[in-house]
């Protein structure tokens, strides 16, 4: 009898062992160097796409900037839609389809335009936590910048480049939540006492 129960346990260890996720073996574990390229690897393309929305948003931003300072903006538009209501070769019934759009545009200029150091200010603070939560991203040092690089991205009213910051923010959420990404960032004990 004795020994039908050493049996009985032997075959219960060897099927708690087969249960056992293969990573949990110390002779499959990888090393941190092995995590960390892996993590930069898929980390590289999101990264670089999210910093060149950066880029072209603060270059968006400067062009804004650059042209409509010294500007009135109303006053030209409105002169460029006196020029496009008096041209001959527009039919009556298109001059009359247009008028609502022309009104509507005009109202929008009028109405924004005062607020607009306020929006260039929103859109430089998107700028520079794209940069950074970027770079950040690029280093594996830390998933707070980009994740909130990518979630500002995602919002694209103030993103220069609302072509690619929708992707890339999603690609960016993907990315940090990769169980490799996710142990490259996991901070690192210290060596120093």
């Amino acid at each position: 009898m004795a020994r039908d129960r050493f049996d009985d346990a032997d075959d219960r260890d060897a099927r708690d062992e087969d249960d056992r996720d293969y990573r949990d073996d110390p002779r499959n574990a990888r090393r941190p160097e092995d995590v960390m390229a892996v993590a930069k690897a898929k980390v590289k393309a999101p990264a670089i796409l999210m910093l060149i929305a950066g880029i072209i948003t603060v270059l968006m931003l400067a062009y804004s900037i650059v042209d409509s300072v010294g500007k009135d903006q109303v006053a030209e538009f409105q002169k460029e839609r006196q020029q496009a209501e008096n041209d001959p070769k527009m039919d009556e019934n298109t001059k009359k389809m247009v008028k609502p759009f022309y009104d509507f545009i005009e109202d929008l200029l009028v109405n924004v335009i005062p607020f607009q150091p306020a929006l260039w200010g929103i859109s430089g603070l998107v700028a520079l936590v794209t940069i950074v939560g970027s770079i950040r991203l690029m280093n594996l040092s830390g998933s707070g910048w980009p994740r909130a690089a990518a979630i500002l991205n995602m919002i694209t009213c103030f993103s220069g480049c609302c072509l690619i910051g929708l992707p890339v923010g999603i690609w960016v959420l993907v990315v940090l939540s990769n169980p490799d990404v996710k142990a490259a960032m996991r901070p690192r004990p210290s060596l120093e006492v």
